[in-house]
């Protein structure tokens, strides 16, 4: 076995969490729109493979979802050389969601059939956040990509997804500065899912990791 291999065995979910922040924290740092953008797209590319390595299983599984992420990846380059095609974008966006959405229900299954609280279970409940997020941050791009006028963005770069990915986790955090205000119906009932979303998962995953960590306890006495 591999030093490589040895030092990457059973740390899947730091892995992915590590990947996650950099997507977050990153492309912020980097001096031009284009350079920001290659950026987020770069590390995008390595979530999705982060979030397969994470959550498969079985080699069958690991194949089917390596082969669902590369897709994804070529769709969302793509995307990124034609920025005019609409209907590419719409579609890649699509894809996104349901690769997310896929990935959050299997790292939840991963906390709710664990039988204790580590150190894993938590890393794997925050990288469920940060992806939630990143969902939110997609939607509120696909809403802009199809309604004209959907959001009011006052920030320099505008209406690029990673200035929806700040707003999405403002707005998950309830914190709100105004800089990108909903201005339609549709992404105005987007913002109060997000606010909603985010204070029912705070309470759902601290009552399920404080209800595991008593379990425990209890049968340990």
């Amino acid at each position: 076995m591999s030093l490589i291999t040895k030092l990457l065995q059973n740390k899947q979910y730091w892995i992915l969490f590590i990947s996650l922040l950099a997507l977050i924290l990153l492309p912020a740092f980097m001096s031009t729109l284009f350079f920001t953008n290659l950026l987020f797209k770069i590390i995008l590319s390595v979530v999705f493979f982060t979030s397969v390595s994470a959550v498969m299983t079985g080699k069958r599984l690991i194949l089917y979802g390596v082969f669902l992420a590369f897709v994804v990846i070529v769709l969302e380059w793509i995307s990124f050389l034609f920025k005019d095609e609409q209907n590419l974008i719409l579609t890649t966006q699509i894809l996104y969601l349901a690769f997310f959405s896929y990935i959050i229900h299997r790292l939840f299954l991963v906390i709710v059939k664990s039988k204790e609280v580590t150190v894993d279970v938590i890393v794997v409940s925050v990288s469920i956040y940060l992806i939630m997020g990143i969902i939110f941050a997609i939607l509120c791009s696909t809403f802009n990509t199809i309604y004209e006028g959907a959001y009011s963005i006052t920030v320099e770069a505008g209406s690029h997804i990673y200035d929806f990915l700040y707003y999405c986790f403002i707005t998950i955090a309830t914190v709100g500065y105004g800089d990108i205000v909903p201005k339609i119906p549709q992404t105005q009932a987007l913002a109060v899912l997000m606010g909603i979303n985010g204070q029912l998962y705070m309470t759902i995953i601290v009552a399920v990791l404080v209800g595991k960590f008593l379990q425990r306890s209890s049968e340990s006495k």
